[in-house]
């Protein structure tokens, strides 16, 4: 059933939880193309690929069962995960791209694409999307005659950052309460939320050009 490295029968225990971390077993992929992923499902494995820090690729497989608990978890594609490789070789990776079929009753990972995190984080921060969570939208004015409140980084996958620590947050929170008298919750709100190690990618035009760029507006519903 797919590839077991030679001189590996015993592997360690299948998944551990560390504290928020999970790591997970991963063997080289050696059979690439639609038709052998297809193989490797069936036999139980989910095809995957490692990518980052100026490094070689891997084409991995994972062990499904392992997989499934963790890739359910909120937040999958923002944590960092613990890949213990055949040869060895452990690595920090965050699952950026994960690829989920509605085939079967359950919906289920199909691929899996990690990025590395960097070996200096320092000089080769991460970037990534931290997605924003609106809370609080329920007590203004706005939404209670049937108005909504519009996140602007929804479209993005979140508020673009780069991160120079493996305990970034997996959200950031946009408190409605303490939106402006408009229903505007702007940068200057959400700034204090970022943690030493991340940082904001300025320049994004439309996004993060204006110095208090816009971060979540109430609006109403015509005719209401």
């Amino acid at each position: 059933m797919g590839y077991l490295p030679p001189g590996r029968i015993t592997w360690p225990l299948p998944i551990k939880y560390l504290g928020g971390q999970v790591t997970l077993r991963a063997m080289k992929r050696l059979n690439f193309g639609t038709h052998q992923n297809v193989t490797l499902r069936e036999q139980g494995f989910i095809p995957a690929r490692l990518q980052g820090d100026w490094l070689p690729d891997k084409w991995l497989q994972l062990f499904n069962n392992e997989l499934r608990a963790p890739s359910k978890a909120p937040g999958f594609q923002r944590r960092l995960l613990k890949l213990i490789l055949d040869d060895g070789e452990e690595v920090l990776a965050m699952p950026k791209q994960a690829d989920r079929t509605i085939a079967t009753k359950l919906v289920e990972v199909t691929h899996v694409g990690f990025v590395r995190w960097p070996r200096d984080p320092e000089n080769n921060p991460l970037k990534l999307n931290i997605p924003v969570t609106v809370v609080n939208e329920d007590k203004m004015p706005v939404v209670k005659r049937g108005g909504y409140v519009h996140n602007m980084f929804s479209c993005l996958g979140g508020l673009p950052c780069t991160v120079e620590t493996p305990d970034f947050p997996h959200t950031i929170v946009a408190d409605m309460d303490l939106a402006d008298s408009k229903g505007d919750f702007r940068w200057e709100h959400l700034e204090k939320q970022l943690p030493p190690g991340v940082t904001l990618q300025r320049g994004l035009r439309g996004f993060t050009d204006h110095p208090n760029f816009l971060v979540a507006r109430a609006k109403k519903v015509r005719g209401s």
